[in-house]
């Protein structure tokens, strides 16, 4: 992430990336053994609503990678 310090987002922009880091922090302990494609969609719903995109990157016995982009020019 960039240094963002400076920068003042509106608080739905924060509260929606909020929403998409609590949801995936609560899979990654909740369902680290299960397949979750409920949460990770609700994940990318958000992302889509900021007019961003969330990739979710698994594999077995490797962990799992969840990239969020999100254009700050919307923000």
């Amino acid at each position: 992430m960039r240094d963002l310090s400076e920068r003042p987002f509106i608080s739905e922009f924060q509260i929606t990336v909020f929403q998409i880091m609590q949801e995936m922090s609560t899979n990654i302990v909740r369902h680290s053994d299960a397949q979750e494609g409920i949460g990770i969609l609700g994940m990318k719903e958000r992302a889509a609503l900021l007019k961003g995109h969330l990739t979710v990157c698994s594999t077995p016995e490797a962990g799992t990678m969840v990239l969020l982009r999100i254009p700050l020019s919307e923000a």
